[in-house]
């Protein structure tokens, strides 16, 4: 009767220390993972899943800095998945086409009369 008390107690003082210690993990998470909750806590889980762990060992993990590393590795996954998107295409926008004042063409004095060509002739000596 002794030894099962004993027992019983002492699988009472293990239960409540797990319990102390997924607590005081759970304390730290809170701290150091923001919007940590059950659903961040699942969806870490799977990861941990996707590596190659199997529910006996996620089971028993008692270490916040396991559940920090899995968090760590969730948040590089999910930048190199939107690093490895290609950036969405700017439309191409036609070059705008500069154009220039229409240039008066010297006039030719070989092709002008006799009356254009004094004209053009004054012209040209008044304003020296």
């Amino acid at each position: 009767a002794q030894i099962q008390q004993h027992e019983s107690q002492r699988a009472l003082q293990e239960r409540e220390a797990t319990a102390r210690e997924l607590q005081q993990a759970s304390e730290v998470l809170a701290r150091e993972i923001k919007g940590w909750s059950p659903e961040v806590a699942e969806s870490l889980r799977s990861v941990a899943k996707d590596l190659g762990a199997k529910d006996a060992e996620l089971n028993g993990i008692r270490a916040p800095w396991i559940v920090r590393a899995l968090h760590s590795h969730k948040q590089l996954m999910e930048m190199q998945s939107k690093a490895s998107k290609p950036p969405a295409a700017t439309p191409a926008t036609p070059v705008k086409t500069v154009t220039g004042m229409a240039a008066k063409a010297a006039p030719n004095p070989d092709k002008m009369s006799i009356d254009e060509w004094m004209a053009w002739r004054n012209k040209q000596a008044a304003r020296r």
